[in-house]
C-alpha cells in the first residue's frame, strides 16, 4: 500500500477518468512494492539499513525539496504549531517507518513484508477507536479477524526458515506500519488545511534529512564509495519506488478518490509476492496465496465498510457549500483566513456577496459564485439560498462597531442561521473552530 496522504476531494468520474484513475493507482501500487525488491537485491552487495535509505533519500530528496519550495513560495506561511507538527510527522511517518521497514526486509521474505505493512488500515481503525472512543462495527471486526488470520498463516509458514529471524523482522515490520498509521493518524486535519502535495512534500524532505544525517553519524563518509549497481539500484528505489508512487497515487485520488485507489492498490501485495519469485527466487507455495488473500479480503472489506458508510463514493462526494461574507473592516480578515485555509476551500462549493468574492478571486485564487453586494440584496441572496437548501455554513465576518445601512438584511440572514439551523461564524475565531471541524469531518 503506498505510503501517502491521501486527499479525499474528487472531480466527477467519467469512464475514461476511471480507467486511466485505476491504472494510474495500479501502477503506482506496483512500483511502490517493488522498493521491497529493489531493498533486497541491494542488501546482496553487503550494505545495511542505514546505508540503504540513506541513498534512497539522496536521489528522492531534491525532488521533494523542489516541490516544498515551490509550495512555500506559492502557498500561505505555515504557522509554527504547524512546522512543529509537520517536524514530528516527518519524523515519525517516513524516517522511522522506512528504517524499521527496511531493517526488517534483512530478515524476512518480501511477501511477508508487504503483507505486514497492507495492514496498516487495521491499525488506523484500532487506533481512532481507542483515542476518539469511536465504536468498531462487526463488519469492521470481521474485516480486522481476516487480515490479521492471514498475516498469522503467512508467518507461520515462514517460521520454518528461522524462527528467530523471522520474528524480529516481523516485529519490525510491524513497527513500521504502527508508525506509519499513527502519521495517517496525525495528519487528519492539516492534510485538507495544506494540502497533500505539501504536506507529503515537507514530511519527506525531514524524512530525507534525518536519514541522511544519520548516515553520517554512524557511519564513515567512505561507505558513499560503493559498487556502480548500488547506484542505479538506488537511483531505482528513489525515483521509481519513492517519487512516482507518490504523485501517482495523488494523481489516481484525484480522479476516482481514494477508497477507490487504495481498492486498486490491492494489486501491491499479489505484485510483490511474484516479483519476489521471479526477480530473488522466493518461492510461492499454496499457504502464502492463502494468507495473502485472507488479507486483501479484510483490507477490501474496510474500504467497502467506509464507502457504505458515504464517507466516499466512486463518483462525486458532496461538497461543503459554504457562503463568505465580510464588512468592509473585516474584508482583509476573510482573505488572510481565506489563504489559511485555500487548500480546503478549493475542494468546497463557496458564494459570497459581490466585493469579498471579487477579492477572494483575485487574492487568493478561489472558484467563487459572485452574488450582488451587501447594501444592494447580496445577504438576501444568500439567506434564500440557505432557505432553499443550498448552504451548509455561513462565515459572516461582522463588523460590530460601525452601523451598516442593510441592518435588517444582516439580522434577517442571522435569523435565517438559527431556524434552519445553519452553522454562522461571526469572527475569525469561530469561523477557524467551524473550518476545523468540516475539514476534520471531511478526513473521516
Amino acid at each position: 500500500m503506498s505510503k501517502t496522504v491521501l486527499d479525499t476531494s474528487v472531480a466527477p468520474t467519467t469512464a475514461p477518468a476511471l480507467i486511466a484513475g485505476l491504472s494510474i493507482a495500479v501502477g503506482g501500487a506496483i512500483l511502490f512494492s517493488t522498493k521491497a525488491i529493489v531493498a533486497k537485491l541491494l542488501y546482496r552487495y553487503h550494505i545495511d539499513a542505514v546505508t540503504l535509505i540513506a541513498f534512497r533519500m539522496l536521489f528522492s530528496f531534491p525532488v521533494f525539496a523542489g516541490v516544498a519550495i515551490w509550495k512555500m513560495r506559492t502557498g500561505p506561511a505555515l504557522y509554527p504549531s504547524d512546522r512543529w507538527r509537520l517536524l514530528g510527522l516527518g519524523l515519525i511517518g517516513y524516517y522511522l517507518s522506512s528504517y524499521l521497514d527496511f531493517l526488517g526486509l534483512q530478515y524476512i521474505s518480501v511477501g511477508l513484508e508487504r503483507l505486514i505493512l497492507f495492514t496498516t488500515p487495521t491499525f488506523v481503525l484500532l487506533m481512532t477507536a481507542l483515542v476518539f472512543k469511536r465504536p468498531i462495527a462487526r463488519a469492521q471486526w470481521a474485516a480486522l479477524a481476516l487480515s490479521y488470520c492471514g498475516i498469522v498463516l503467512v508467518f507461520m509458514h515462514d517460521l520454518h526458515g528461522g524462527a528467530g529471524s523471522i520474528a524480529t523482522g516481523s516485529l519490525l515490520v510491524l513497527g513500521s506500519a504502527v508508525s506509519y498509521a499513527l502519521y495517517l493518524l496525525g495528519t487528519g486535519e492539516m492534510v485538507r488545511r495544506i494540502g497533500s502535495l505539501r504536506l507529503v512534500a515537507y514530511a519527506m524532505c525531514v524524512s530525507s534529512v534525518a536519514c541522511i544525517g544519520q548516515f553520517f553519524l554512524l557511519r564513515p563518509a567512505s561507505l558513499l564509495v560503493q559498487p556502480l549497481p548500488v547506484y542505479g539500484l538506488s537511483l531505482v528505489n528513489g525515483l521509481f519506488c519513492t517519487i512516482f508512487p507518490v504523485f501517482m497515487t495523488m494523481a489516481a485520488v484525484q480522479r476516482i478518490g481514494a477508497a477507490s485507489a487504495s481498492q486498486a492498490g490491492m494489486i501491491g501485495p499479489v505484485s510483490t509476492l511474484f516479483l519476489g519469485w521471479a526477480l530473488l527466487g522466493e518461492p510461492i507455495t499454496a499457504v502464502q496465496l492463502g494468507g495473502t488473500g485472507l488479507v486483501l479480503a479484510g483490507i477490501y472489506m474496510l474500504s467497502l465498510k467506509n464507502n457504505l458508510n458515504g464517507r466516499e463514493t466512486m463518483t462525486s462526494p458532496m461538497k461543503p457549500r459554504i457562503a463568505l461574507i465580510a464588512h468592509d473592516k473585516k474584508k482583509d480578515q476573510m482573505i488572510a483566513l481565506a489563504s489559511e485555509y485555500r487548500d480546503f476551500l478549493r475542494g468546497c462549493t463557496l458564494s459570497a456577496t459581490g466585493t469579498t468574492g471579487g477579492r477572494l478571486i483575485d487574492e487568493v485564487g478561489l472558484d467563487v459564485t459572485r452574488m450582488h453586494s451587501g447594501p444592494v440584496g447580496g445577504d438576501l441572496q444568500i439567506g434564500a439560498n440557505l432557505v432553499n437548501g443550498e448552504v451548509d455554513c455561513v462565515i459572516f465576518l461582522r463588523d460590530p462597531m460601525t452601523p451598516q445601512p442593510h441592518e435588517p438584511d444582516i439580522n434577517a440572514l442571522v435569523r435565517a442561521c438559527d431556524v434552519h439551523n445553519i452553522p454562522c461564524a461571526t469572527n475569525v475565531a469561530s469561523a477557524r473552530l467551524v473550518l476545523s471541524q468540516l475539514i476534520a469531518l471531511a478526513a473521516r
